[in-house]
């Protein structure tokens, strides 16, 4: 058992309290608020231990002394202003923020106190099934259909859930809130630069090519990428504004990979940038205006934030708060939506006139869409502007089928993975529906440790297809069912993305030759 604990400030008290639990307290000592934070970054984006998703990271926050130290707007916050600013910044970890003051009687009466959920490192229902169950059924109480005012609400949560994400960001005190701009004191722009392993060149020639591999490329190149294209598609559009600064539109990639979760197989920020790249490619060889180019770009990014790795007919046939909330109508990709524009609201307020644009192109994504957007290019006459940017995105969202084989086939592990965690989580889900309502209700059906932790994937066919024998299968009805229509029907029309057709065909007489 290990309790995490970062002491921002002197906070002696504390630190001498902690120090008679060394044995099960981790202590991380700041100066101040930009040093904690700049700590978080660092630690996401090079440290694959630390994605700060799993149990709480509880911070001790001296706001009086630690303002001493420092002239910074950040080191004058009150700890609830502060516990807001890393809700904003980092939406899916599990922080809390306790004044010093307060925080020797938390710590004794709630962070001990075993039978809370998440407080340490040893937490039997801090597993990854545990974990999505919470993310997707918990929270119920912060949430209104949709029907209600919303509910004001306390700016942390020990744990996140979706549903209590969604609330905060909906809340009458948030909304009225004037958010940091934390741009303004924090420059992470020598920070990522530093820890590139190539230059500009080398990342466009990635960029440039639909033998795009997304798994070659480290958390924070995934960022730089994104940021180029970001670059280059804003500067082509011609805004009618100043677009945001490097350093604010780094931040703004850094915030949005956040909301990702990185524990997710497949539906993560490395898929998100994959997204990215592969509309970016399409709407240059469809030759889209430019301003269309990057809308689209930026919904591409965003099209996924807060995903469980789940899937909507989980949360509607299991009656989560969410699909409630969202009446059961393209239920993840309203939330991606709503989570995705707050975030965008805050960096780029600018482009506040196109987010019900950007919403559309994100609700685009659903799988029960899927056959509209293939009956729509089965018409003689081409679809306009906004028909064809759904159906871009539409097809750069599961365009992982016509990459290159080997690049292919490392998507379709990791989406094999995702499917089994969903089956073992709906197992739980049987079992937790027939439980009565007075028992304690935990997950019992759990993934293997070592496929619960895998990370590595193998770097050729052979042994993916060893590893993962029923890719061939699964890939096999993913690209007749769904992939082979869609993408025959845009060569079909559009001459110039044939080659996405010759690659799918490829690929399925591969996968139909293994799975024999």
């Amino acid at each position: 058992m290990t309790v995490h604990v970062c002491c921002v400030g002197p906070c002696v008290e504390v630190i001498k309290r902690l120090s008679r639990d060394s044995d099960h307290v981790s202590i991380q000592k700041f100066d101040s608020v930009t040093q904690v934070m700049m700590w978080f970054f660092q630690k996401r984006l090079q440290d694959k231990s630390m994605t700060f998703e799993g149990s709480c990271l509880f911070i001790c926050y001296d706001p009086i002394r630690t303002k001493l130290r420092s002239t910074s707007v950040l080191n004058s916050m009150d700890p609830e202003t502060l516990s807001c600013f890393i809700s904003d910044m980092f939406p899916c970890f599990n922080v809390m923020c306790v004044p010093s003051a307060n925080f020797i009687d938390y710590y004794e009466s709630v962070i001990l106190n075993t039978d809370m959920i998440g407080n340490d490192d040893s937490d039997e229902d801090m597993d990854r099934i545990s974990s999505v169950y919470r993310w997707m059924y918990s929270g119920s109480e912060s949430l209104t259909d949709g029907s209600e005012e919303h509910h004001d609400l306390p700016c942390s949560n020990n744990l996140y859930t979706m549903a209590s994400h969604l609330a905060y960001v909906n809340s009458n005190d948030r909304l009225k809130r004037e958010r940091v701009p934390i741009w303004d004191y924090i420059d992470i722009t020598d920070m990522i630069k530093s820890n590139l392993s190539h230059n500009d060149a080398y990342y466009w020639k990635c960029l440039d090519s639909w033998d795009f591999c997304a798994h070659s490329l480290n958390c924070t190149e995934l960022i730089w990428c994104a940021y180029l294209l970001f670059h280059k598609l804003n500067t082509e559009s011609n805004l009618s504004h100043a677009p945001p600064s490097t350093n604010r539109l780094l931040l703004m990639l850094l915030n949005i990979e956040a909301a990702y979760h990185q524990g997710n197989k497949f539906h993560n920020f490395r898929h998100a940038v994959d997204v990215l790249q592969a509309t970016y490619q399409l709407c240059h060889l469809l030759e889209l205006p430019k301003l269309a180019s990057f809308l689209l770009c930026i919904a591409a990014i965003g099209h996924d934030v807060a995903h469980p790795g789940t899937n909507n007919m989980l949360f509607n046939k299991y009656v989560s708060p969410i699909s409630k909330y969202y009446k059961e109508q393209s239920v993840l990709e309203n939330f991606h939506a709503d989570i995705y524009l707050d975030i965008l609201s805050h960096y780029w307020p600018e482009l506040s006139q196109e987010f019900t644009g950007i919403k559309d192109s994100i609700i685009a994504t659903d799988m029960a869409l899927h056959n509209h957007y293939v009956e729509t290019i089965k018409q003689e006459t081409g679809p306009n502007l906004t028909g064809l940017t759904s159906l871009i995105i539409k097809a750069a969202d599961i365009s992982n089928v016509t990459r290159p084989l080997l690049i292919s086939a490392k998507w379709a592990a990791l989406i094999s993975m995702e499917f089994k965690e969903c089956a073992v989580l709906e197992k739980n889900l049987v079992e937790l529906a027939d439980a009565k309502d007075d028992e304690k209700k935990r997950i019992s059906y759990k993934l293997d440790l070592d496929f619960d932790s895998y990370s590595e994937l193998p770097s050729n066919i052979d042994d993916i297809l060893k590893e993962f024998p029923n890719i061939p299968k699964g890939q096999a009805f993913f690209i007749d069912t769904f992939a082979l229509s869609l993408f025959s029907g845009l060569g079909l029309k559009y001459k110039q993305l044939q080659f996405l057709v010759d690659n799918v065909e490829n690929n399925r007489k591969f996968w139909m030759e293994r799975g024999d």
